[in-house]
């Protein structure tokens, strides 16, 4: 076979003329034919030249329906993005994108913690009474584990930044399996870019928890005070979102999402009611189940489907990946929501103690 030859990529994150084919990942530099030399795939030196994800595309199409089209494409396992791993991709473009995702995926859990808030007129719901002294109950174990916690988690504004941490951490942990240390600079610069277009898939995230919240939203729950708060989140993550691709053209959009938003909570209420009145409570359940399951496992097929592509491997690697990704997120969440507040409730326990 022969050697692969090591390019330096530029400061944008675009190969310096380094061509690759799109089944192999064998050097084309070095060929002028039609085919790879090496495993008889035909080659398109105009296609591979040019990105195919649409937010590349971005400022000709509009960026928050490029966004949205390159989420829906990398969700799909579109045949257009097939050869993407062949072409110069942009650095600085792909991370724009993972912001935009991060951004999403931390409205969400903020969103639910705002809600959790305000129903509970406070952070109560989070706060574990320690025993008394004098009491005959006897300490437990788990209130060395729950008491600290709730000292630090009640403390403000200690779980809206780890809540935003854990969005930004999920969105930029699946980098890990695109890493190619024995590769050229610009082949790891695409491998990275191509992390953060695979990652979108998150985006469905805020839908999935949408549709949950309306199968299981309580009767005594006050409608006027969610619709507000989702408005105000609404307005908040539009305003990062502008941020993010600094393009004012998104409050256009506001309306028609608005519409397109109230439109869905009406027929998911109308189909709650009905489920109701036919008694098919296990159905609800069944759906849920299925919605929480898609929503954890649609992300990670299409993370891994795309670093097998990179590096060019087999399915046997997906044994390693799939188990390393779930890792990576099952500590960002122990780490951020349990260890980094139990740390801060503790220290400020022994401080109080003292003073």
């Amino acid at each position: 076979m022969g050697e692969m030859i090591e390019a330096v990529s530029s400061g944008g994150g675009v190969d310096d003329g380094e061509l690759l084919c799109p089944r192999c990942g064998y050097d084309l530099r070095g060929s002028f034919g039609g085919r790879c030399s090496e495993c008889g795939q035909e080659i398109d030196r105009a296609t591979l030249a040019v990105s195919g994800f649409p937010w590349v595309h971005g400022k000709t199409a509009g960026s928050l329906l490029s966004y949205f089209k390159t989420v829906w494409l990398v969700t799909i396992g579109s045949r257009h993005l097939r050869y993407e791993t062949a072409k110069p991709q942009g650095l600085r473009d792909a991370r724009r994108f993972a912001w935009v995702t991060a951004t999403i995926v931390a409205g969400l859990f903020l969103g639910i913690f705002a809600t959790w808030t305000i129903q509970s007129k406070g952070l109560s719901f989070m706060v574990v009474h320690p025993p008394q002294m004098y009491s005959r109950q006897k300490p437990q174990w788990s209130d060395d584990l729950l008491v600290p916690w709730s000292a630090g988690a009640t403390m403000w504004p200690v779980m809206p930044v780890m809540l935003l941490l854990l969005g930004i951490c999920l969105c930029t942990a699946p980098r890990r399996l695109f890493r190619m240390p024995a590769a050229s600079a610009g082949r790891r610069d695409r491998a990275q870019a191509i992390a953060c277009y695979a990652a979108g898939t998150l985006a469905w995230w805020p839908v999935i928890a949408g549709v949950l919240t309306l199968m299981y939203l309580p009767t005594e729950v006050s409608i006027p005070v969610v619709t507000k708060l989702i408005i105000v989140i609404f307005i908040l993550i539009t305003a990062r979102l502008c941020w993010v691709v600094r393009s004012w053209r998104l409050v256009l959009w506001i309306p028609l999402l608005w519409a397109l938003c109230l439109a869905c909570v009406v027929l998911s209420r109308m189909l709650i009611e009905a489920a109701e009145v036919y008694g098919r409570h296990p159905m609800r359940i069944s759906a849920a189940g299925l919605l929480v399951l898609a929503g954890v496992m649609l992300p990670v097929l299409r993370i891994e489907q795309w670093a097998l592509r990179v590096r060019h491997a087999g399915l046997e690697r997906a044994l390693l990946d799939v188990p390393h990704l779930l890792g990576l997120w099952l500590v960002a969440f122990i780490g951020l929501l349990w260890v980094v507040p139990w740390c801060i409730g503790f220290f400020w326990m022994v401080v109080d103690s003292f003073l």
